[in-house]
């Protein structure tokens, strides 16, 4: 009897338990029975313990709502949930109810997410309803997907997806009050395509669009991302129109981040500046010519030690490389930094700058007219003559022979706004020194002139109509103003097309000519990557060694300038370059006419 009124006691439990083993699994039935998300709001309004219901269903449903199509409806009513809860005022210690519904929520989307394709809503649903480490998260695994977006439309399309969802993040929701993160990690992505952006379309890519990347974007690693890809693509290119386009775009990159509202690291601020600057050298270097207005707007980035080194850079540039072309625009370059120099206080840079202007000047003004020859001159009521030379594109030999007297001046410039060519016998030093001041003073000759084509409107041309030199000549500590005509001319072998190209390397070696009736042996020969020329005239009692100091080899016009800058009377040969032969002209400062000569290259140093 005792073990039949043991199991009767045990019936109830054995009931309970046999019921609930009849039930369906719980979340099955809430998912079978989970109401629309229409229906839930409905609800939610109820009360709150109808409301408390709501959100344990939703927690119990979330394994049938795992993909992120099923659980965007849901996501979405989050937000009206929440302030329906506000509304119905409850505890304290229920007011998280949605936040850990909402956390449930997105750690079952977030590895089904993608920035490129899903719809914007649900994009920002899962944005607001993130925490900091499932939105870094989430940005990390964005990174390979962005960086797959091609094209330039795709890109600014994705950009602006990026630029919504940190709009979401810097002005969330009063009522959510949960935004503490950052934008930071978006702007890491935003920097990714701004790297993509430069690296495969900067060709096509105009400052227009750039400018439309760069107000889409307010952050500095933005912003700071595409940096270095602009200076590889720099570096890779000798495209002036693209050279050009990056000094735009890096103005523009300088304007935007003096525009953020957040702290710029000087590194970071400074870097538009060191960009520019290794730009303007490279295209100067392969040849480019930049817009006076791109070249103006490109220097106001500067900071004084960059313009300091760009124009230590200019001033090194190797000055057989640079082409007539862009003479105007060195020129104006030129001038630009030595007016920041001047806002700077820096006025020994500012000058060296200015005579570096006034070269270039000197370039553009013997592209203008046929100013070469020797001339016949009175100075002082003494005659004399005065010969002028090109030594190559860019500069000019002057020699004055009267009496006695012969001086050199092999360093030239010109002075646009007084008509004045110069010519100094020290290199950038156009003016003698005041010894009033304390400094010594340097032994300086050197010749200020004007030269004019009179009746040239009237004239078919320079020979029609000679043209006249009239200025000042120093020579020891005295000035002496004089003035002649041209009377003989030097043939511009700079101004000739080439035919066939032949390297330069064919030319070195030693070749042999007539000088004054005298043998001259001309040698040519390489130092590194420069080239080194000297000649040695051989009278009967000694042999008399020149060294031609000045060398200019033009490959494309195959074309030798070989210049000798002594301070008394200057030597050159000037002449095109032939397979074994050099041909051309003797120069002799001073001297009333140039020598015609011919060089022939000696037999044992002639290519097969």
């Amino acid at each position: 009897m005792s073990g039949l009124n043991g199991f009767r006691s045990l019936m109830p439990l054995v009931y309970v338990l046999l019921t609930l083993t009849c039930l369906p699994f719980p979340g099955t039935a809430h998912a079978q029975s989970l109401p629309s998300p229409e229906e839930v709001l409905e609800r939610a309004r109820v009360s709150r313990s109808e409301f408390s219901d709501l959100v344990f269903e939703l927690q119990a449903a979330l394994p049938d709502l795992a993909t992120k199509e099923k659980m965007a409806p849901y996501l979405h009513i989050l937000q009206e949930m929440r302030i329906i809860q506000v509304e119905l005022d409850f505890a304290a210690m229920d007011v998280d109810m949605i936040l850990e519904l909402a956390d449930k929520m997105t750690v079952y989307i977030a590895p089904q997410m993608d920035i490129t394709t899903d719809p914007e809503p649900l994009l920002r649903d899962f944005v607001m309803w993130s925490d900091d480490s499932r939105i870094t998260q989430f940005c990390q695994d964005q990174e390979g997907i962005v960086a797959g977006v091609a094209g330039v439309g795709e890109i600014f399309r994705v950009l602006d997806r990026i630029a919504a969802l940190i709009s979401v993040v810097e002005n969330g929701d009063s009522v959510i009050k949960r935004f503490s993160h950052s934008a930071d990690d978006f702007s890491r992505l935003q920097a990714r395509l701004h790297e993509r952006l430069v690296s495969e379309h900067l060709v096509a890519l105009t400052p227009a669009d750039y400018a439309r990347f760069l107000q889409g974007v307010n952050r500095v690693a933005a912003i700071q991302g595409g940096f270095d890809t602009f200076v590889e693509v720099a570096y890779e290119s000798s495209d002036a129109a693209l050279l050009s386009r990056v000094l735009q775009m890096m103005s523009l990159a300088r304007g935007r981040l003096a525009q953020l509202n957040e702290f710029v690291p000087e590194d970071v601020m400074t870097r538009p500046g060191v960009i520019v600057g290794s730009v303007i050298i490279k295209a100067v270097e392969s040849g480019g010519v930049l817009g006076d207005d791109v070249v103006s707007d490109a220097l106001g980035v500067m900071y004084p030690a960059q313009l300091d080194a760009l124009g230590l850079g200019l001033r090194s540039v190797d000055m057989e490389r640079v082409r007539p072309e862009q003479f105007q625009m060195l020129t104006r370059l030129s001038r630009l930094i030595a007016d920041a120099y001047r806002s700077f206080n820096l006025p020994t840079h500012e000058r060296l700058m200015r005579d570096l202007a006034a070269r270039f000047d000197l370039g553009v003004k013997l592209l203008e007219g046929d100013f070469e020859g020797v001339y016949e001159i009175e100075i002082e009521g003494r005659p004399g003559v005065f010969t002028l030379a090109r030594t190559d594109n860019l500069g000019v030999v002057v020699s004055v022979g009267y009496s006695h007297i012969t001086a050199s001046m092999a360093y030239g410039s010109y002075d646009r706004p007084e008509d004045l060519f110069q010519a100094s016998s020290v290199k950038d030093v156009q003016a003698p020194v005041d010894s009033s001041t304390g400094q010594p003073e340097i032994p300086l000759q050197y010749a200020r002139f004007r030269i004019t084509f009179p009746g040239v409107e009237e004239s078919t041309g320079p020979q029609d109509s000679p043209p006249r030199v009239s200025g000042i000549l120093r020579i020891g500590h005295k000035e002496q103003r004089f003035t002649g005509r041209r009377i003989s001319l030097l043939r511009n072998y700079l101004d000739t097309k080439a035919g066939d190209v032949i390297p330069l390397e064919e030319f070195m070696g030693s070749y042999e000519g007539d000088f004054l009736g005298y043998k001259a042996i001309l040698r040519l020969t390489t130092n590194g990557s420069n080239h080194v020329a000297s000649m040695v005239i051989s009278p009967e009692a000694h042999n008399n060694l020149i060294t031609l100091d000045a060398v200019h080899l033009d490959a494309d016009r195959q074309v030798l300038y070989l210049t000798s800058r002594q301070r008394t009377v200057f030597f050159q040969v000037r002449g095109h370059l032939e397979r074994g032969l050099i041909r051309g002209q003797f120069v002799i400062g001073g001297k009333r006419a140039p020598i015609e000569t011919t060089f022939v290259k000696s037999s044992d140093d002639q290519v097969e």
